[in-house]
This record gives structure tokens, sequence and C-alpha cells, in this order.
């Protein structure tokens, strides 16, 4: 009998006006409670169905936090007030990492999911060969020595600088295409692609939905790679990481791909 631990990572992101002449936005990451309910409950399900895996459900992180202000940030807000609002930063995260990587122990897979790629960061680990696959590198290259990734778009900076894995090869980076380039931003790690059998040697499936082709409509992002689900579930079927992260899903922008890919990553275990 395989098991697996399911961890609801619930932050999200929302954009702080800082600046008003120069329509300056920074990302802020925040509590967002119950925004991985249906993409925990979908994965259990179909896990009811296959004979030898057993799931555990760990419920969301509410990293302490005893009176969340939940909300959805749809849009833009100004003059955040980090006592006020439920703030994420790296050392929130750092208080329940060692937990979540401790289920590695007791369970064969250990599965992450929520709507912010930086709860990634919980997953990674020195000793890592890292498969990532997503459109944006989410790494800031120039004077990155200087940048926090404290954030969904520079988190990487975070693995890079503190983290240090061995490998990380990139799947689905959009910057191959100079039109792209721009919004993809810098890569860390290695470019990889489909067919190179790199990913045989991951531990860690490091998962973003924008990795997809955009006709599939599994992201809300406009800006997305040109993998297809079939691609990845193969990959995974072919590795059966220990550490799976399946980040920037969003129930209310799926029109059924996405559905689709979190029950077939569970069947490819």
């Amino acid at each position: 009998m395989k098991k697996v631990a399911i961890v609801g990572v619930p932050i999200d992101t929302t954009l702080v006006l800082i600046d008003y002449e120069s329509d300056y936005y920074v990302p802020l990451e925040v509590l967002n409670l119950n925004s991985t309910v249906a993409a925990r409950k979908m994965m259990i399900e179909v896990a009811k169905n296959i004979s030898n895996l057993e799931t555990t459900d760990f419920g969301e992180l509410t990293f302490g936090i005893e009176s969340p202000k939940t909300r959805e940030f749809k849009v833009e807000i100004r003059d955040c007030d980090k006592d006020y609002y439920d703030y994420i930063s790296l050392d929130t995260l750092k208080t329940v990492k060692d937990d979540i990587l401790s289920l590695k122990k007791e369970f064969d897979y250990v599965i992450c999911t929520g709507p912010s790629h930086f709860g990634a960061l919980l997953l990674y680990e020195p000793d890592d060969f890292v498969a990532r696959f997503d459109f944006h590198g989410d790494f800031i290259a120039e004077r990155s020595d200087l940048v926090v990734g404290e954030n969904y778009a520079s988190y990487m900076n975070t693995v890079k600088r503190d983290i240090k894995p061995k490998r990380i090869f990139n799947y689905g980076w959009g910057g191959l295409n100079s039109i792209e380039k721009a919004y993809a931003m810098d890569l860390c790690g290695e470019l990889g692609f489909v067919g190179d059998n790199n990913h045989l040697q991951a531990n860690h499936f490091d998962i973003d939905v924008d990795c997809f082709r955009n006709d599939l409509k599994m992201s809300k992002y406009h800006h997305c790679g040109n993998l297809l689900p079939k691609q990845v579930e193969t990959m995974i079927s072919e590795v059966k990481p220990k550490k799976i992260g399946v980040w920037e899903y969003r129930p209310f922008f799926d029109r059924g791909n996405g559905v689709k890919f979190l029950e077939t990553l569970i069947q490819s275990l």
C-alpha cells in the first residue's frame, strides 16, 4: 500500500500599490483559507478508487494565525497594513517547513497545493534534484543578491541563495520566444525539454499550472507555456517523485482540464 500525504498551502498573492505617480505595485503573500479545498477534495476522491493507494488529508496550514481574516484578493489594494492583513513571510514559512518535510518519513509521497507559487519553498531542500514546470522562471537575475525572494515571482531567488538544490531543470519556460521573454523572467537552474530524460533523476516535481498551453484554460494567466498535461503526467509516472507541488491552481479559472490533470496525477503514482 502506497501512502500519500496531501497538504493545503492557502497562500495567495495580492498586489499592493506603493506609489501612485509611477503606478508601482509590489506582490504581497497573504493567507486565504479554503483556497485549496477543491483541489484536495478532487485528489482524495480519485485515490479512493485506487486499491493500492491510501491518502491522508492534512487540511490547510494556518501558520499559527488564530483568527485569520479570509477574503479573495481579486482587486489591487493600497496601504496594506501587515497587522491587519495576514501577511505570510519567509519566516512564517520556516515555522512549518520542518513539519511538512518530516512527512517523508511516514509517507511514500508528499503533495502540497496552493494558489501561490511562494508555497513551493516548503518542499525545496539542498539535496533535491528538481523537475520544475512553469512558464515563468520566478527568478530575478539582476542584483539577485538584493532580491529577498519573498513572493511568488521571486521565490527562486531564495532557492538559489539559501537552499541550493543539486540541480533544477525548467520545463515549459516561455523565454525561448522573444515576444514572451519579458513575462517569462529569468531562469534559475537549467533549461529542460520534454524527452531529455533529465527528469528521471528528480525527487521533487515543482508544477505551476501555467506551464500548460493557454488554450487549455487551466490558469488565470494569459502567458502560459506550451506543455500538455499528458507530457507531465507521463514524467510523473516514470519517476514517481517523493515530493510534488501543484501551484497556482484556482478552480474558478479552470474549464475542466485542471481537474483532469489533478485526477491523472494521483493515478500516475
